[in-house]
């Protein structure tokens, strides 16, 4: 990334504030472990720029106190108070950059960073223009009770053989959740298209009826219905309401060493095929001047080398998005860490933009239906197919 115009600043004498927007996990604030390798990130980049000061402000991941809302409201009625860097979640940066929000990055701004992982990269760009720059992911996998299985279930045939409960999230109404219902019809043939088109409809209505019959079955409680986030999902694991759930990632990094004998695994799909789709926060600058740009760019080149990146990774229990950063910090010997390097590079990221946006409703709202007898699965499929 660009430092020359960077460089300018050091030799002004005016004081210069450079604003982050970000959620608290990006913004150091106690002395716990992740915070200092941030702050210490923080104080090196200060050191070498001249007059320069680095203030992080937290904001709430999502609603009305999230990054989203306060940048809408703020450059309409305070733009002054407007940040340099914001970070914002994949669901969430396509629409800062079609309100104006962000601004477009140089075409080959990524280029110098060559082990990305796909997805988490392939979210950043929308309209051919690079609208961020990727730096935490998450993905959706299988937990369970590691006493009632001697391996996990792989295929919707073992599924149907188990006498037990699976939890996931259906997603709420502003479209978040749904990565179970998006990957379940990936993994059984279908594409997610940016404009939202069904590709595959006889792989979806697999999708409709397998879910269909496990509801009969009693292996999809109607809970999922009422579970906005994968988040909600681990609690009801938590606290033992279900035997399996699919949870984030992060989720069991940070809470598997609080309960005994849970076990992990890729979600069950129709063949076994493996399938999740990412979940990304990336750093987007809202600055259009030049100075302020470099700036921002430098700052964010040195958060994304493999010792900050990774630490603060691991301290996080978010995942990096560079493969490098998260092989820095992590038992390569470790089964988990396996099972994260190969989730990671074959995660399928969500195509940006309102008509992908409007598929997710789409699908979502054919499962409430479903699970309500008001649809069949071929009809689902229709109501997916005729509301676009």
């Amino acid at each position: 990334m660009n430092s020359d115009v960077a460089q300018q600043s050091e030799s002004q004498n005016e004081p210069l504030d450079l604003v982050i927007w970000a959620p608290p996990f990006l913004v150091p604030s106690t002395a716990n472990e992740a915070d200092v390798v941030l702050s210490s990130a923080f104080a090196r980049f200060e050191e070498e720029h001249v007059n320069l000061a680095i203030r992080a402000i937290p904001k709430a991941e999502s609603g009305q106190a999230g990054v989203l809302s306060f940048l809408r409201v703020s450059m309409n009625v305070a733009p002054d108070i407007l940040p340099d860097i914001v970070v914002l979640n994949s669901r969430d940066l396509w629409q800062a950059a079609d309100l104006g929000l962000i601004q477009p990055l140089p075409p080959d701004v990524l280029d110098q960073i060559d082990d990305w992982y796909p997805a988490a990269l392939a979210t950043v760009y929308y309209n051919d223009q690079v609208m961020g720059i990727p730096y935490a992911v998450d993905f959706e996998h299988l937990v369970y009770q590691g006493s009632l299985f001697s391996r996990p279930p792989m295929t919707w045939d073992d599924l149907r053989e188990i006498d037990s409960s699976y939890l996931f999230a259906v997603g709420t109404s502003n479209s978040y959740g749904g990565d179970f219902l998006l990957a379940q019809y990936v993994a059984a043939g279908g594409e997610l298209r940016q404009d939202g088109s069904v590709t595959d409809p006889e792989a979806l209505q697999a999708v409709f009826e397998f879910l269909k019959n496990g509801q009969i079955q009693g292996l999809f409680p109607d809970t999922v219905l009422s579970v906005g986030g994968p988040d909600s999902a681990w609690t009801y694991f938590e606290n033992h309401t279900v035997d399996m759930a699919n949870v984030p990632a992060s989720k069991y990094l940070a809470k598997h060493s609080t309960m005994d004998n849970i076990a992990f695994g890729p979600m069950p799909t129709r063949q076994g095929q493996p399938a999740t789709i990412a979940s990304v926060w990336s750093m987007a600058l809202t600055t259009g001047d030049p100075q302020r740009q470099a700036l921002a760019l430098a700052l964010i080149n040195q958060l994304l080398e493999p010792t900050v990146q990774g630490n603060w990774s691991r301290f996080t229990s978010k995942l990096p998005s560079r493969r490098s950063s998260l092989q820095v910090v992590r038992n390569a010997g470790d089964p988990y860490q396996m099972f994260l390097q190969e989730s990671l590079d074959q995660a399928v990221a969500r195509p940006n933009g309102p008509a992908f946006d409007a598929f997710v409703h789409r699908l979502q709202e054919a499962l409430r239906r479903l699970f309500g007898d008001e649809v069949t699965p071929s009809e689902a499929v229709m109501q997916v197919q005729l509301s676009k």
